[in-house]
């Protein structure tokens, strides 16, 4: 049976390891399994405490809110029954109008907000046309509007009466304050016809102030979305107006209760909300893991040290068990190396040790023959390995080749050729050394584009030579663009691949390096006027951008190479792209941070 299940080894070994491994074991998982089964408990205890905290106070902060909010509907209620707000909205876009009408009108909505600083307008509205505001700033057509097409595409609640809280948050340009809107319909007193609109805009300041005063962390995050789940208040404040993260909402609106908890399992936080009846506004908080085990982190260390403790106690009291029973094993496993190494005689009766029943008797039977053995094995696959590393050392040492002396040599030759007067080698001499120590550098820092273009002259000198000045090098680079970084061998590749695939069918070849610094990324165009390529090897191409380039890229480094180290060395949204027209030739857009 225990060959069955692989314990066939553990089976086979002496019984000091057995005990000292079943001993150590079994104390080692009960100390871990007792910190696992306290340490979860205290988790759950906490995150059970963390949610009902989090959601009591969401839903006292939830009936602040709807008691807020039932204070500005009373105050709608006001404006909508009095007399003067309907004569104005009835007598708008006609001769009948009175300037006393609207002076009562502002003598009405002046008491009705003298004591409140959270009203910012009130704005009367007939057939949506503005018929009348009223408040320290006026709002331009086109700052209400985000309120005007919440109120067009109310629902059925809105036109049978009933206030609607706009969620939309708005900024005035006048005095850059924020606003949000309440709205409902104005009634005639007899025939209950709707003749118009109230719009109470209300500063986005003490709804602020009213959510700041939540309990919050360095990571906690607190929301509060509207019925289309749009975020009206969030510490981040370039996230008001978006809509809230998906799982968020999933969570939210999957829910049958209107106030709970639940965990993320992308993210391993915990989500609770609270949902008012009344405003339709939903009132989230984000707790991640790391707030929640916070306080246990001591603990934690804690733990750590009294396991620490406990096993370093379990270990010894296993090794002096399992040394206390095989004390006499241990001995007579000497006594036999010895007379293995000659210093014991076997006819030697005081070298005797009594046997017993131990398991580990019957193999001890064997063990000088198993250790002739197992030491001729050793010498003989020390020599096999010492005559393989031999072997290697040497062939190695045939391969290696010093860059530096490679480098120095071309310097002299260099030299033999100026004194020789041979000017035109000389200068290949002194393009493939350079070319040569650019590339010995280290490849892995940023260099600025000044050097990349220069390697790129060294390397079409070359290239010329080869094709008898058949390639022309244009560079369109600004001096401020030359002074910016960028990786090693991103351009060469590409020139490179000009050269082999864009040139075959050309008698003049020319290469222009255009660069700019637009939108703040840093743009450069490699363009040949080669042979171009068809649509699909384009299409083909771009996509195979995204792919490793494998053993059969042609060009060097390759530009599938040159895609990845973008991808890998600065991620998105750089990359590398081509456009080609066929007969014309090749554009390469190789887009870049910018790096000073």
């Amino acid at each position: 049976m225990f060959r069955r299940f692989g314990w066939n080894r553990l089976y086979a070994t002496s019984i000091k390891t057995k005990i000292f491994l079943c001993y150590a074991s079994l104390i080692v998982i009960i100390f871990i399994a007792c910190s696992i089964v306290l340490y979860t408990y205290m988790m759950s205890f906490t995150r059970n405490f963390v949610s009902d905290y989090t959601t009591s106070a969401n839903r006292q902060m939830n009936a602040k809110l709807e008691g807020w909010m039932q204070e500005i509907e009373t105050l709608s209620k006001a404006v909508m029954w009095n007399a003067s707000v309907r004569s104005i909205i009835v007598k708008t876009g006609t001769n009948e109008s009175s300037d006393s009408d609207k002076q009562d009108l502002y003598k009405f909505l002046s008491m009705l907000t003298i004591s409140r600083d959270d009203i910012y307008s009130i704005q009367l509205l007939k057939d949506s046309q503005f018929a009348m505001k009223f408040g320290t700033y006026y709002d331009s057509d086109l700052e209400m509007k985000p309120i005007l097409d919440a109120i067009r595409s109310a629902d059925d609640r809105y036109r049978q009466g009933q206030v609607i809280f706009a969620g939309t948050v708005i900024r005035h340009a006048a005095d850059n304050e924020a606003t949000f809107a309440v709205a409902r319909k104005i009634y005639d007193k007899f025939t209950f016809s709707a003749i118009g609109d109230v719009i109470i805009e209300i500063r986005y300041s003490k709804l602020k102030g009213m959510l700041q005063a939540l309990e919050n962390t360095k990571n906690k995050r607190n929301q509060l979305l509207d019925d289309k789940g749009r975020i009206i208040y969030s510490e981040k404040e370039e996230e008001i107006g978006q809509l809230a993260d998906p799982a968020y909402l999933q969570a939210i609106w999957s829910a049958d209760e209107a106030s709970g908890f639940t965990e993320l399992a992308a993210s391993g936080g915990m989500l609770t909300y609270s949902r008012s009846a009344y405003t339709q506004w939903t009132l989230l908080s984000v707790t991640p893991l790391s707030e929640i085990s916070s306080p246990f982190r001591n603990m934690q260390q804690i733990f750590f040290v009294v396991n620490l403790i406990g096993i370093t106690l379990a270990l010894v009291i296993a090794a002096m068990l399992s040394k206390s029973i095989t004390k006499p094993l241990t001995k007579l496993v000497n006594k036999m190396k010895g007379i293995r190494l000659g210093s014991i005689r076997l006819n030697d009766s005081r070298n005797r040790l009594p046997l017993n029943d131990y398991n580990e008797i019957q193999k001890l039977n064997n063990t000088f023959n198993d250790m002739i053995e197992s030491i001729n094995r050793m010498i003989q696959e020390v020599y096999e390995a010492e005559l393989r590393q031999k072997d290697a050392e040497l062939k190695m040492l045939r391969a290696q080749i010093n860059p530096h002396f490679l480098y120095n040599t071309l310097d002299v030759i260099n030299w033999k050729l100026v004194i020789n007067e041979q000017d035109e080698i000389a200068r290949l001499v002194r393009a493939l050394s350079a070319l040569l120590r650019y590339n010995i550098t280290e490849s892995d820092k940023p260099v600025h584009i000044r050097e990349e273009i220069g390697q790129i002259t060294n390397y079409l000198q070359i290239q010329q030579a080869r094709f008898e000045d058949t390639i022309e090098l244009e560079i369109g680079v600004p001096p401020e663009v030359m002074n910016m970084k960028m990786c090693k061998f991103l351009l060469q590749p590409i020139v490179e691949n000009a050269i082999m695939h864009g040139f075959k069918q050309r008698n003049h070849g020319k290469i222009v390096i255009n660069g700019e610094i637009r939108e703040g990324s840093l743009l450069l165009d490699i363009i040949d006027n080669g042979s171009g390529m068809c649509r699909n090897t384009l299409d083909k191409l771009n996509a195979n951008l995204e792919v490793a380039a494998d053993s059969r890229s042609t060009t060097g480094i390759g530009v599938h190479n040159v895609s990845q180290r973008v991808a890998l060395y600065y991620g998105e949204p750089y990359h590398i792209r081509f456009e080609s027209i066929p007969g014309q030739g090749t554009t390469v857009h190789l887009k870049l941070p910018v790096i000073e």
